[in-house]
């Protein structure tokens, strides 16, 4: 099922000058009602809409998409007589601006309103717009203030990744209040698409849940999904993850700590204890483990820390880290010393015969969501002592949200190999492979360049997320077959040099995704994607990726740029500044 909501009513004027980011059949009717059906639409030649749109608009009845055919409709009847829309072509880029000013004037002259209508463009999924930016740079010279609408379509990808019945598409129409006449024009135009859907974005339920509660349907819905341990090959399965965690849960919780540290690497160890601490209503810090005494020494007091969960193993394997003291360390492997067995095999029965939702309320993880404080992590501290920066469960589900809507994640396999203490690495190679429901092979060291290549190739990896400095340490190491079934490498955290880019390229046909994230946002703010493929009579596209770039804004997220002396002074999105954002996935504040 499929609906349209209708917001901002108040705010058409007719006859007047109208911008939609985009529209579809659905929504292009909708809009025709909106403004009273006397409207004439601007076409550029160059880049039609779909078929399905220019037969309604020349008055063809034209068939019911699937979604329309489930709730009722067999075809969509054409408008007739006075109702019936104008369409007019134009090709800006061969026109004078004081022609289309004058074929616009004409028409709103006339009564009619004038609706410029995107047409089909090859565009990177999650995308703002379907407007060319050419046309965007050329909208004020035409001197004619538009309206803005905003066309935006929820539902697909979240609810295909947060719930177990999928629902249909929520199509959103915003009329926006009409913009003020003068330069810039295009570029004002777009900032205020980008603002109301980081408005509509941020106003979606689902980001009032649970994470809790989100890892548990995937843990359970997929009891039998692997997660492999790259230095032994040991196989655990979410079942498993789920079960353990529960035990966990259990004792961790009699503890009465609002917080507890995790010390360890990625790992099924460093997994269950994460869920585990989620599970308890713990707030698990990610401590990071080559800190120096003092960034750990403040980390621990900040976070008001007591008990840190890690693995004897790598207490051995870090001498020099300066370990608080035995009776604050709990060792994951020593579970079976603070509860019976019978007890956790009882526990890894219920993960495998309960329903989630039965889980959940033994757990009341619903309790636990919006707002509330999920993770806490600490920055490198590079403008003095680290600055502790809590993500809530509506930062996480946003990020989650906004990456799969850049990426299709149905068919991944993720390599995990980045720090969880980092925000790069747990968001994307930890919380989002469990909420993705997608099997994933973890290993603890990201400099042991010559395992991982052999991994990636044992395992079939399809997404891969480093730092340059890694990627360029797997390139040394790799085969020439080495990443084949490599779909999505994506790289962060520092900038990709052109060489590394163009290395990869050459020998492996492998495009490196670059994209740039703050702690503060959950991470990711922008990324390169894949380029989409050309659509047949268009003459325009969007690049999904462009060298040297870190790629376009996350959905849901908008941006302002201010002067770099003055904070106050707003300057233009094409103007160099200071970037400021928001969205659902920005953090509120530090720690204390």
């Amino acid at each position: 099922m499929s609906r349209i909501t209708i917001i901002g009513q108040e705010n058409i004027v007719r006859p007047a000058l109208y911008m939609p980011n985009r529209l579809s059949l659905k929504t292009g009717r909708a809009l025709h009602h909106l403004l009273g059906k006397r409207v004439c639409y601007l076409v550029d030649s160059t880049f039609p809409p779909s078929d399905e749109v220019m037969d309604y608009l020349r008055g063809h009845t034209v068939p019911a998409t699937h979604s329309e055919a489930e709730e009722g409709e067999k075809e969509i009847p054409a408008e007739t007589g006075e109702d019936k829309p104008v369409v007019e072509y134009f090709d800006f880029r061969h026109t004078t601006p004081r022609a289309v000013r004058e074929q616009v004037r004409g028409h709103m002259e006339a009564g009619r309103s004038v609706v410029f209508l995107p047409g089909r463009l090859a565009r990177t999924k999650g995308s703002i717009a379907d407007v060319p930016a050419p046309f965007l740079r050329a909208l004020a010279s035409i001197h004619i203030a538009p309206i803005p609408v905003f066309v935006g379509f929820y539902g697909d990808t979240i609810h295909n990744l947060f719930t177990v019945r999928p629902r249909g598409t929520h199509r959103i129409i915003c009329i926006m209040p009409r913009l003020k006449p003068g330069p810039r024009t295009g570029e004002r135009l777009l900032a205020a698409w980008m603002g109301k859907s980081a408005e509509l974005f941020a106003a979606q339920p689902f980001l009032q849940g649970s994470v809790t509660t989100h890892i548990v349907h995937s843990l359970r819905a997929n009891p039998t999904r692997k997660m492999v341990e790259g230095m032994t090959g040991t196989q655990v399965s979410f079942g498993k993850i789920l079960g353990v965690a529960m035990s966990l849960a259990r004792v961790l919780k009699k503890r009465g700590e609002k917080r507890m540290g995790i010390i360890l690497p990625p790992s099924p160890n460093a997994t269950i204890a994460f869920v585990a601490c989620l599970l308890a209503g713990i707030t698990p810090a990610m401590l990071n483990y080559t800190a120096s005494r003092e960034a750990f020494e403040s980390a621990v007091e900040q976070g008001g820390l007591k008990t840190f969960i890690t693995e004897p193993w790598f207490v051995e394997k870090l001498p020099n880290f300066p370990w608080p003291d035995k009776e604050k360390l709990f060792f994951v492997s020593d579970l079976p010393k603070h509860i019976s067995k019978a007890a956790i095999i009882g526990n890894l029965i219920l993960a495998r015969t309960l329903t989630s939702p039965m889980i959940c309320a033994m757990f009341d993880t619903e309790s636990r969501g919006g707002e509330e404080e999920c993770v806490l992590l600490f920055t490198s501290g590079s403008s003095g002592v680290p600055k502790g920066v809590m993500l809530t469960n509506r930062m996480l589900l946003a990020n989650i949200a906004q990456c799969a809507s850049r990426l299709d994640f149905r068919k991944a396999r993720f390599l995990s190999c980045l720090p969880i203490f980092h925000s790069f690495g747990l968001t994307v190679t930890l919380v989002l492979p469990l909420l993705a429901r997608r099997p994933f092979f973890t290993y603890p060291n990201p400099m042991d360049a010559q395992r991982l290549c052999k991994l990636i190739k044992e395992q079939g990896a399809t997404l891969i997320a480093a730092t340059p400095t890694f990627a360029r340490a797997m390139l040394r190491r790799a085969g020439d077959d080495t990443f084949k079934s490599v779909e999505h490498f994506i790289v962060g955290a520092e900038k990709l040099p052109e060489d590394l880019d163009k290395a990869f390229q050459e020998r492996f046909g492998l495009k490196l995704l670059e994209g740039y994230g703050l702690t503060e946002t959950s991470p990711v703010c922008t990324l390169n994607v894949p380029d989409a493929a050309p659509v047949k009579g268009s003459a325009f596209y969007l690049p999904g990726r462009v060298s040297g770039s870190i790629g376009a804004m996350m959905p849901g997220m908008a941006v302002r740029v201010t002067d770099l002396d003055d904070d106050d002074k707003e300057i233009e999105l094409t103007e160099q500044g200071m970037l400021w954002y928001k969205g659902a996935n920005i953090f509120s504040g530090y720690l204390g």
